[in-house]
């Protein structure tokens, strides 16, 4: 009879990662493996009354059951696409012109899975309305 090989042993970061990965906790990603986020570019469309605010990352926005949030300050932001090449490394919110001129700059950025506190948060810097370009691509 051959005897079984014997079965690696997890670590309890390990152990950890996996039980939250199978509760449905979303991506696990520990503090020191942080990835880029960033805010790849902000337009104002055609028509004036929008600002698309288009976000990457090198992990996937992967589609849930919550509903993916921009959070800039203190707002939310939940209207959302994915680009034309149908990209899941970026998603493009869609801001009201308004509502966007009323956001302080400065103000911190991060996109969210859920509204309020959220899971899964992002963080894309500072806004920065210097960065807004006119139009369309």
């Amino acid at each position: 009879m051959t005897p079984t090989p014997p079965v690696p042993r997890l670590g309890r970061t390990a152990l950890l990662l996996v039980c939250l990965a199978a509760l449905g906790a979303g991506p696990v990603r520990p503090a020191a493996a942080q990835t880029p986020d960033t805010v790849r570019e902000m337009r104002l469309a055609a028509d004036g009354t929008t600002v698309e605010i288009e976000v990457e990352s090198t992990l996937e926005f992967a589609v849930r059951a919550e509903i993916a949030v921009l959070r800039i300050g203190k707002e939310e932001f939940t209207l959302s696409r994915s680009p034309a090449d149908g990209s899941l490394h970026r998603l493009i919110f869609l801001v009201p012109a308004a509502s966007f001129r009323a956001l302080p700059e400065g103000a911190s950025m991060q996109v969210q899975y859920g509204r309020g506190e959220g899971r899964d948060p992002r963080r894309l810097g500072s806004l920065n309305k210097a960065a807004l370009k006119a139009g369309p691509r």
